[in-house]
């Protein structure tokens, strides 16, 4: 598969190819921030098979955290292009909407830190729901392939989601019955 790709502005354009390693939707709080409020779509390629074709993007990595992410964007228009995560190593996480063709994503594979989506988020009716907190995660639902790939987005140890009071009223929340498992659209911890 070849995917092309490029900013708003058009001052920064890319080409990948390869087989796509995986798609994901994340709901954490870091991508809601990245894009505007919304979860993150993306779909991770070869890094072997990307290479930027038209200008240079600017990366970003938070100084906080022991092992972050880079997120590289447009330095004109801030098109937020692609990641590269330390978990994923040799993958880019390219994100749909910059795509040429956004139509050659067919969903995600998994959702990720439900636990932080907002209420107007949607997830879609497929792909394993894995709902990330404290470190904890049920990986017994995804494909052995998806494991590997998904570690990359456990939060750092010690590192809070988000605050008590947040925490307590998450846990007041009514919440609908669903299938065994889970309530609503949420995993159960295990």
């Amino acid at each position: 598969m070849k995917i092309e790709g490029g900013c708003y502005c058009k001052g920064v354009r890319y080409a990948a190819e390869g087989d796509p390693i995986f798609t994901g939707q994340c709901h954490c709080r870091e991508c809601q921030y990245i894009s505007g409020g919304l979860p993150n779509i993306v779909m991770g390629m070869p890094e072997s098979g990307f290479t930027y074709t038209k200008g240079t993007a600017k990366g970003f990595k938070r100084s906080d955290l022991d092992d972050p992410v880079t997120r590289e964007f447009c330095p004109d228009c801030g098109t937020h292009l692609l990641t590269r995560a330390p978990g994923v190593a040799g993958a880019v996480l390219l994100k749909i909407g910059t795509f040429d063709d956004p139509s050659v994503y067919t969903g995600p594979q998994m959702v990720i830190y439900t636990i932080d989506k907002q209420p107007f988020h949607h997830i879609p009716g497929r792909g394993p729901d894995l709902q990330y907190a404290a470190g904890r995660v049920d990986l017994e639902a995804p494909p052995a392939s998806l494991r590997s790939a998904a570690r990359v987005y456990r939060p750092q140890r010690g590192r809070r989601l988000f605050s008590g009071a947040a925490r307590r009223s998450r846990r007041a929340r009514p919440r609908a019955a669903g299938p065994r498992g889970t309530s609503g659209d949420r995993a159960t911890l295990r």
